[in-house]
């Protein structure tokens, strides 16, 4: 039987942790979909030990690590706007794809959060990400829009909006 647990990250020490698999997984999954200069961006100004503390101090964010048979093997991030949960990112280790997990936080999300009335979970992705597009269709996401977002440093990337409702 597969151990999945989600532990918030509320320490100096899991921001840490959190940075370094970041790393990885973005080297291992952007490297291709983004380059080389924009991953190093990505994780200096969105990934960095300082950032995720100040998301969480700020109470905007509220990061999960996520243990795989007591592994650490990624994280997600989420926070609200109105009756929606933004799910922020969901980062997960190469060899802890496919395994469930994405489905687990989603699971996760939806009984918390449906007795508090959110109504539904977004996430954007980026368009050429076809893999995480798939995955989200699977979990019941739908596509709702396209859009352009300004990442900094001069890179924009193309994404897509996609919705599942909490039921």
């Amino acid at each position: 039987m597969m151990g999945i647990e989600f532990v918030p990250v509320v320490t100096m020490k899991q921001a840490r942790e959190l940075a370094e698999i970041a790393e990885k997984i973005y080297y291992d999954y952007y490297l291709e979909l983004i380059g080389e200069e924009n991953v190093k961006y990505m994780l200096s100004e969105y990934e960095s030990p300082g950032f995720v503390i100040e998301q969480i101090r700020t109470r905007r964010h509220s990061y999960y690590a996520i243990y795989y048979n007591k592994v650490f093997c990624g994280y997600f991030d989420i926070t609200f706007e109105g009756r929606r949960v933004i799910l922020d990112k969901i980062y997960v280790s190469k060899s802890y794809r496919k395994k469930g997990i994405a489905g687990r936080v989603v699971e996760h999300i939806e009984n918390i959060f449906r007795p508090l009335g959110m109504n539904k979970i977004i996430v954007d992705i980026l368009t050429e990400n076809t893999g995480a597009f798939s995955a989200y269709e699977k979990l019941g996401f739908v596509k709702t829009k396209d859009f352009a977002l300004e990442l900094g440093n001069g890179y924009k990337a193309d994404c897509v909006e996609m919705e599942k409702k909490i039921r």
